[in-house]
C-alpha cells in the first residue's frame, strides 16, 4: 500500500499528496444505475485519474483519499468514481470544444 504522505496547503490544513500515477483506484465503467439491478455490476481498476491534465483540468473538493481499490460506497470509492468520470468527460469534450475553454 502507497504512503501517505502530506503537504501544507494556504490554510495551514494537512493535504494528502497526490497518489502515484500508477496506482490503481476502483470505479464504475458506466452509470451503475440501480444498485437492486441484476447482475450487481462490478467495479473496473483504472489508473488515479489525472485531475490537472490539459485540456480540461478539474479538482474535486474535499480531502483526496489516498490511492487504493476501495469497497463501493465507502468514501474513497466516491471520491475516485467521480474524478474518473469526471476525467473521462474533460478527456471528451476537450477534443470537442474550441481551445481555451474553460
Amino acid at each position: 500500500m502507497p504512503s501517505k504522505t502530506t503537504a501544507r496547503t494556504k490554510a495551514g490544513q494537512r493535504a494528502a499528496t497526490p497518489p502515484a500515477a500508477d496506482t490503481l483506484v476502483a470505479c464504475w465503467e458506466d452509470d451503475p444505475g440501480d444498485p437492486r439491478s441484476q447482475p450487481p455490476l462490478v467495479p473496473i481498476t483504472v489508473m488515479v485519474p489525472n485531475q490537472s491534465a490539459q485540456p480540461l483540468p478539474f479538482e474535486v473538493s474535499g480531502p483526496r483519499p489516498v490511492g487504493n481499490i476501495y469497497q463501493p460506497g465507502t468514501s474513497g470509492f466516491l471520491y475516485y468514481a467521480a474524478a474518473c468520470a469526471l476525467r473521462r468527460t474533460a478527456d471528451f469534450w476537450g477534443r470537442i470544444v474550441p481551445q481555451g475553454t474553460k
